[in-house]
């Protein structure tokens, strides 16, 4: 079956969105390293609780890439993202992982969506000042 997904993957011409979620996996087998023929037509990416792993590297070679919704995934998978992206949009992270996704995402950020759970909400100064 894995094969079959990596084949749709590489067989589209003008994939645009591409959605993960994960139950923490680090196993991707090739899924996510697919991407690479679509690094042309790829303007969306949504990764929700995903773990880290080498293969997410890939996401940093698309050159149309728009949007990157990350929710819930891993720091370490947070380190190796580049976020020159027009829209960012975070969910559920820990406060010290801000400052890291806002020096990434650099002045191409034009519209940030940011969804804190109760615990951050009451540190909010490292957001403030990463902002």
């Amino acid at each position: 079956m894995l094969h079959a997904f990596i084949n749709i993957i590489k067989s589209q011409e003008q994939l645009r969105l591409f959605s993960l979620t994960c139950d923490y996996s680090t196993e991707f087998y090739g899924i996510i390293s697919a991407l690479e023929s679509q690094k042309n037509s790829l303007q969306k990416v949504i990764l929700d609780n995903c773990d880290f792993s080498a293969e997410f590297e890939v996401l940093n070679k698309c050159k149309n890439l728009e949007t990157l919704h990350i929710g819930n995934c891993s720091t370490r998978l947070l380190k190796l993202l580049d976020y020159k992206v027009s829209t960012l949009e975070v969910i559920d992270f820990q406060n010290y992982a801000m400052p890291l996704i806002f020096e990434k995402s650099g002045k191409l950020l034009q519209r940030l969506y940011l969804v804190l759970d109760g615990e951050f909400r009451d540190e909010s100064e490292p957001l403030l000042e990463a902002l």
